[in-house]
């Protein structure tokens, strides 16, 4: 969105232009930008709040004013004063959508999203009152920017078993996982680690297989 009048006219004559007359070939010209580096878009919606979901620079967010123009009393959505407005809020809202962007940020961040690794692949519990642990990266795909949050459940549930990770990544990096369990009352079980930053969510599975306690030998 364009707000501000720009210049325009013929030389020796001011004018200023605004409005969807200016924001729309603006767009049109950033649109063609994702085009030249990542082919043909298509529709850019879905896109559009994905990117806007976990990036904290791609846009601008209008957080102030409103939009108003006359109506008619009675008619649909029209209030009795006359007057129709529409006031821009935090996030997405109908006077300024999702706000203005940062063409730099939007073009290089377009399209980017992360994937989760695991080290070692899959883990084994010694004793109930040990932690276990796992090392979970988080690679960039793209210049993505989001802060990525995690969440842990064992599966299948079992009463006493814990697993949690400890502290988000921005972008790319490790966090721990750290699984406790107060009995060794299994076979196996898998720790499911989710990273989500905004729409975007990802699954990592972590086998935890189990060493029973060592049961000394009759002597005979």
């Amino acid at each position: 969105m364009l707000n501000s009048p720009w210049g325009a006219g013929v030389p020796g004559i001011a004018s200023g232009t605004g409005g969807t007359s200016a924001s729309t070939p603006s767009f049109a010209g950033t649109v063609a930008l994702l085009n030249q580096m990542y082919g043909r878009q298509g529709n850019i919606n879905p896109e559009l709040y994905r990117l806007a979901s976990f990036s904290p620079d791609a846009f601008h967010d209008v957080t102030a004013g409103a939009i108003t123009a006359p109506c008619k009393p009675g008619m649909t959505d029209c209030p009795p004063s006359g007057i129709l407005s529409l006031a821009a809020g935090p996030g997405y809202d109908l006077a300024t959508g999702l706000g203005s962007i940062d063409v730099s940020n939007f073009v290089n961040e377009w399209g980017s999203d992360f994937q989760l690794s695991v080290s070692p692949s899959a883990v084994r519990m010694i004793r109930p009152d040990l932690i276990t642990t796992a090392d979970v990266a988080v690679a960039s795909i793209g210049h993505f920017p989001g802060t990525i949050n995690f969440t842990c459940a064992v599966e299948p549930a079992m009463p006493g078993w814990e697993c949690a990770v400890p502290g988000a990544v921005q972008g790319s990096g490790n966090v721990t996982v750290n699984i406790t369990a107060a009995k060794l009352d299994s076979v196996q079980v898998m720790a499911v680690v989710t990273g989500t930053s905004g729409l975007l969510s990802h699954t990592i599975s972590i086998p935890v297989g189990l060493t029973p306690p060592v049961r000394p030998r009759p002597v005979r």
